[in-house]
């Protein structure tokens, strides 16, 4: 019987650890692949009652490069983000990037100071003396704050980064037995980071909801609870828009909504579900 379950264990084991290199094993096919006429997609959309738009753009610099294997000639692009948010705009430049396996991952979060985050992850392949292909991940982290300001926050960025020099550790590597897997190289990974970082607050946000703008009207005065669900003195009325982002039901089988109301200020914060008039839109 121990042998048996023995067995099972071990072919268990095997059978993940072969899932979890399938994985891995995308990811570096993918990296094989020249992306110089690839387009990154553009994200449009609504967060916390703001207009959200993410666009990235890329151009050929001129150079070409051959790895030390001569399997791959590649050339390389500068690569712009674009971000607006409202009226406000923010731009970025990576030069230099190799056109292999170019990538972009967008991610976003709620913070808990009536703020919000951009996460995207740039990925490419590539090759050094050391290790003949690797894969190259470069994080970055822009804050939107409640008046819509966009801040670049290296500081929250490097807490993405897998070692003392990210462009040396932040890496998978192309190599019969892959010791050490850069963590962060799908987007439910990099919010697993984001919330374990305490960055963001997985509790107060549904991520289906964020790009969504689903209004609702409140039946009548309806007081604001903060994150503890306790009452403040604000508070909306009756005829208010609201988004709801994400509900829950508390010890007392109280429903709750988490919402956003974009008024003279922008609040997010939880209201009963009872106030709130789902018929009406």
């Amino acid at each position: 019987m121990m042998k048996l379950i023995f067995l099972f264990l071990l072919f268990f084991l095997n059978f993940s650890v072969s899932q979890a290199k399938d994985k891995i094993s995308d990811i570096i096919d993918y990296s094989y692949i020249n992306t110089e006429k690839y387009k990154f997609n553009d994200v449009n959309g609504n967060i916390l009652g703001y207009k959200v738009k993410l666009s990235f753009s890329k151009f050929l610099d001129g150079d070409e490069t051959i790895d030390r294997l001569g399997r791959i000639s590649s050339s390389t692009q500068n690569i712009i983000y674009n971000i607006s948010v409202d009226k406000n705009k923010f731009s970025k430049e990576y030069r230099g990037i190799p056109s292999h396996g170019q990538k972009i991952i967008s991610s976003f979060c709620i913070g808990k100071e009536n703020n919000f985050f951009i996460i995207t992850m740039l990925s490419y392949g590539n090759y050094d003396r050391i290790n003949p292909w690797f894969i190259q991940f470069i994080p970055d982290v822009f804050e939107v704050k409640g008046d819509a300001s966009i801040i670049n926050r290296e500081d929250l960025a490097n807490q993405f980064n897998n070692g003392l020099d990210p462009y040396f550790d932040n890496r998978i590597v192309d190599e019969p037995n892959i010791n050490k897997i850069y963590p962060y190289y799908s987007e439910a990974k990099i919010l697993d980071r984001a919330y374990e970082i305490k960055m963001c607050h997985k509790d107060n946000i549904n991520e289906n909801a964020l790009m969504q703008s689903t209004k609702q009207i409140l039946r009548g005065k309806t007081y604001l609870y903060d994150t503890n669900l306790i009452i403040t003195n604000m508070y909306l009325v009756k005829g208010d828009k609201i988004n709801i982002l994400n509900e829950k039901i508390d010890d007392n089988n109280q429903k709750w909504y988490f919402i956003n109301y974009k008024g003279k200020k922008n609040i997010n914060m939880w209201i009963k579900a009872e106030d709130v008039d789902l018929k009406e839109k």
